[in-house]
């Protein structure tokens, strides 16, 4: 009864916390209201390089033709999957299972719902000293109701508590040291790649990591628990401490992302860096056969790993998650990136059947999308 009442409790704190956060305009998880103006101009963008025509049907429904051939878009929803590869992609459990099934690298996961806790909490024991995640199992994005960098059972119960808001079945899996990556595909081939960079550090042959650190910015000293776990766990993946001395000129991935880390939820993956010639055969195979096994045409895979040029295998990485109906924000204004043809010509280029973008000529630009994008916040 007491634990009942404690997950009671803590389910209407966060309903309290949540609305708090909407009402003052601090919701972490990014709304289509704001990219909603993105993705109408990315669509016209892409409908112009293709000699398309877009006609506005209803707020974020578009319909672009060209000759006799059409296709309908809403915002980031286009007709590409059938419906049961979307509900199966949605279902986060069942993924996991099939691509662990095929031999995909996965994270250590266990299914669980509120009234069931002592399974996360028993999932936690088998795994002493890691790091963990909990989220809803299925039918959210933009990283409602995750909480990471968990490592006791009252801070799982509360994560637990946050999860439920969203869904009834939960999923609490191991933090995975590393980069986040996102991994575009369109029919079996990968057209875009972007990541979340981390913070990286510079050996001089004298200097800790901690004091590398401190001189590229943020500092350890009095940092959030949760910031430091980061920096602790994603050294010890490269058998590294914050008191290791660091090689003059290796190059040490010294978190897993530069943003603040804070001891807080919803903390969104924002890609920010252009990374599709980063990515090694090994890593965009295997990104493909987990694509494959979903049956999707079109998706992204998040891939977290310390080095994208090698496979899973070798760096202890995984497929996170799949995702169909891929949000395209995610693939533009980035650093660093590229003059490839932009993905939302690609995937146009597909639904309207008309020849291949690559061979379309004539230079691309995503500044009109971008200054959309960058005006609505990231």
């Amino acid at each position: 009864m007491q634990m009942s009442l404690s997950l009671t409790t803590a389910r209407l704190i966060w309903r309290f916390r949540l609305a708090w956060q909407r009402l003052r305009g601090q919701s972490r998880a990014r709304s289509m209201g704001t990219l909603a103006g993105f993705y109408r101009q990315m669509w016209q963008d892409a409908a112009d390089r293709l000699g398309a025509t877009m006609i506005d049907l209803a707020n974020g429904f578009w319909r672009v033709e060209q000759g006799d051939r059409s296709t309908l878009i809403h915002n980031y929803i286009v007709q590409i999957d059938d419906p049961v590869t979307l509900n199966l992609a949605g279902d986060k459990v069942l993924c996991h299972q099939l691509l662990a099934a095929h031999g995909v690298r996965v994270p250590d996961h266990a299914a669980f719902t509120l009234p069931a806790i002592d399974r996360a909490t028993s999932f936690m024991g088998r795994f002493p000293g890691s790091s963990f995640v909990v989220k809803p199992a299925s039918g959210t994005s933009g990283a409602r109701g995750v909480t990471t960098h968990i490592t006791d059972p009252g801070e799982c119960r509360r994560a637990a508590a946050l999860a439920s808001l969203y869904g009834s079945q939960l999923l609490i899996e191991r933090w995975i040291p590393g980069e986040s990556y996102r991994l575009l595909f369109l029919d079996g081939e990968m057209i875009h790649a972007s990541r979340r960079r981390g913070l990286r550090v510079v050996g001089d042959g004298r200097s800790t990591v901690a004091q590398l650190v401190r001189a590229a910015g943020p500092s350890l000293d009095g940092s959030g628990r949760a910031w430091r776990l980061d920096v602790e766990l994603t050294l010890a993946a490269q058998a590294l401490t914050v008191d290791s001395i660091i090689a003059a000129n290796r190059t040490v991935l010294a978190q897993s992302t530069r943003a603040p880390i804070t001891d807080s939820v919803e903390i969104r993956t924002v890609f920010d860096e252009e990374a599709t010639a980063l990515i090694g055969p090994h890593l965009r195979d295997e990104a493909a056969h987990a694509v494959r096994i979903i049956g999707s045409r079109f998706a992204g895979v998040d891939v977290i790993t310390l080095d994208p040029r090698r496979s899973l295998q070798e760096t202890s990485g995984v497929v996170n998650e799949i995702n169909t109906t891929p949000g395209l924000h995610h693939h533009y204004g980035l650093e660093g990136a590229g003059s490839q043809t932009p993905p939302a010509v690609r995937v146009l280029t597909r639904l309207l059947g008309t020849p291949d973008a690559n061979e379309i000529s004539g230079a691309v630009s995503e500044e009109s999308a971008c200054s959309v994008l960058k005006g609505g916040g990231r």
